[in-house]
């Protein structure tokens, strides 16, 4: 099921973030072991200290993060499995309110029932040659890129790494794809018959 995947996602994400904390812990052992050092050392100096004393703040700052990190993917984990968010103190008197009774087979149809509400239009014969119309005048390399970012929803950025070119280029290429359009759009009939003529 789809909830069991985000569950297995979660917990190797929650791995990776064990890893980088026990790092961060690591390396702030490190560091105040040489700031210990430093300290019980006599010729200590006082920008080495203050170095030291700052990288350990930072360390220590990461390894909360990291903890926070870690701390929200259990808790996703366990409402994910549970219906019901993790408390520090549960208040043992509204346990039953709290309580989320949820059957993934009743959800499941609910889902499905959801989805069922809105079927998915055909486009008509008119508008289909409409569409072809208006991408008649783009070449072969602005209405595929113009379909990839406006009919696929894919991020420009995206976009030019799947092709092998630059942003700026595919900015340039939609925008120019844009303009024909509306040059074709202002003087084609389908778009007069359906009313869309600005």
């Amino acid at each position: 099921m789809a909830n069991e995947d985000l569950i297995f996602q979660y917990a190797m994400t929650r791995k990776g973030v064990a890893k980088y904390k026990s790092l961060c812990a690591e390396k702030c052992k490190e560091l105040a072991k040489q700031l210990d050092d430093e300290l019980d050392s006599g010729s200590a100096s006082v920008q080495k200290i203050i170095n030291l004393n700052n990288l350990l703040e930072r360390e220590e700052r990461k390894k909360s993060i990291w903890a926070e990190v870690n701390r929200s993917l259990i808790d996703g984990i366990a409402f994910m499995e549970t219906g019901r968010f993790p408390t520090a103190n549960p208040d043992k008197k509204n346990k039953s309110r709290r309580t989320i009774r949820a059957d993934e087979q009743y959800m499941s149809i609910l889902a499905l029932d959801s989805a069922c509400e809105e079927p998915e239009k055909e486009i008509g014969e008119c508008d289909r040659k409409m569409l072809e119309e208006l991408l008649t005048d783009l070449t072969v390399r602005e209405k595929e890129v113009y379909l990839l970012v406006n009919q696929s929803l894919i991020e420009a950025s995206e976009v030019a790494a799947m092709l092998g070119i630059k942003k700026t280029t595919v900015e340039r290429n939609i925008e120019r794809a844009k303009a024909k359009i509306q040059k074709r759009k202002e003087r084609s009939l389908y778009v007069y018959a359906r009313g869309w003529a600005d």
